[in-house]
């Protein structure tokens, strides 16, 4: 798959929602993050062996295991969090903001093209957390 086919086809995607997890495949990929009603890009990544897998990691909160978590909690969570909450509890607060303000599109891609496509993507769409 090229470039264009990818942005095409990840433009044509749905958005996907926590609630509705089970229709992502557990295949290698790339995908597309989206604050609810924005139309800028919020963040990109790949997936090399499962992107329901990959993705799941993301709506749980768990900001030592990923680090999309982080950048999250960092910029939209903690200064709105109150004061001495332990970090099972922040991350409680980070999955919450996650599933009630992110969807996600994904592109099924062979796994040996997944990164060159994601940084491919992250350049052109230059996504509002870690572009390149």
């Amino acid at each position: 798959m090229n470039f264009d086919e990818l942005e095409e086809k990840m433009r044509a995607t749905p958005h996907v929602a926590f609630e509705s997890l089970q229709k992502i495949p557990k295949v290698s990929g790339v995908y597309s993050a989206w604050l609810e009603g924005a139309s800028r890009c919020f963040y990109v990544g790949s997936a090399p062996t499962s992107l329901k897998r990959r993705i799941q990691e993301h709506f749980s909160g768990s900001r030592a295991a990923d680090r999309f978590c982080l950048y999250v909690y960092d910029q939209y969570v903690h200064d709105k969090r109150p004061n001495g909450l332990n970090t099972r509890e922040v991350n409680r607060l980070t999955a919450v903001w996650i599933r009630d303000n992110i969807r996600f599109k994904w592109v099924e891609i062979q796994k040996s093209y997944v990164k060159g496509l994601e940084d491919k993507m992250k350049r052109k769409w230059k996504p509002i957390l870690k572009p390149l």
